[in-house]
C-alpha cells in the first residue's frame, strides 16, 4: 500500500469573495507519495490523485507534478500524463507511431530520472475535480517509479525517491 500525504492551504482573506481582480492563489492541495510502484501495464494506471473544489467558476487550476522513474535499460519507455477526471490534458500531440505524454523516461538499470510537468487548466466549475497522474510502459517490460530497476538494498547503491502532485486554484 502506498503512503500518500495530503496538505491543504486555504487563505483567510477575501480571495474567494469574488471581489479580487485575479492572479492570487486561493487554495493549494499537495499530495506526496513516498512508496515505489512497478508496473508492466501498457495502458495508463493511476499513480497519484488529488481532488480540489474550486471556489470560483472563473478560477484556473495549476497542476504541477514531479516523479522519478526508471527502466531496465533501453528496452522500453515509461510515460506519465495528467487527467482531469476522465479527460487527458496537457500532453504532447501523438505523431506517427510516437506516444504523446507529459513526460517520457528511459534509463539504465541503476538509474532513476526525475521529470514532471505543469498544466494550467480552466475547468469552469465549482464542483469537485479529481486530477490524476497516470503512468504506463511502452511494452511488457517493467516500469519503475520511485526506485531504480536494480533497487540494490545497500547504502552505497540505489536510493528511493518521493513524488508529488500539487494543485493550486488561481483566481481568474
Amino acid at each position: 500500500m502506498s503512503e500518500l500525504r495530503t496538505n491543504r492551504i486555504v487563505p483567510r482573506d477575501g480571495l474567494t469573495s469574488g471581489t479580487f481582480n485575479g492572479g492570487g492563489i486561493i487554495q493549494v492541495v499537495h499530495e506526496k507519495r513516498t512508496t515505489p510502484l512497478s508496473t508492466t501495464s501498457q495502458t495508463y494506471v493511476d499513480f497519484m490523485t488529488a481532488s480540489i473544489t474550486p471556489t470560483r467558476s472563473d478560477s484556473k487550476i495549476l497542476i504541477s507534478f514531479g516523479l522519478s522513474a526508471g527502466t531496465n535499460g533501453d528496452i522500453n519507455h515509461v510515460y506519465a500524463i495528467i487527467h482531469r477526471d476522465s479527460t487527458e490534458i496537457g500532453s504532447a500531440t501523438d505523431t506517427g507511431s510516437r506516444t504523446g505524454a507529459t513526460v517520457v523516461y528511459n534509463t539504465l538499470t541503476q538509474q532513476q530520472m526525475f521529470g514532471g510537468g505543469e498544466h494550467l487548466d480552466s475547468p469552469a466549475t465549482t464542483s469537485a475535480i479529481t486530477y490524476r497522474i497516470k503512468v504506463k510502459t511502452s511494452n511488457t517490460q517493467t516500469a519503475y517509479f520511485g526506485r531504480s530497476a536494480r533497487d540494490n538494498n545497500a547504502a552505497a547503491y540505489d536510493g528511493r525517491s518521493s513524488s508529488f502532485l500539487t494543485l493550486m486554484e488561481v483566481s481568474g
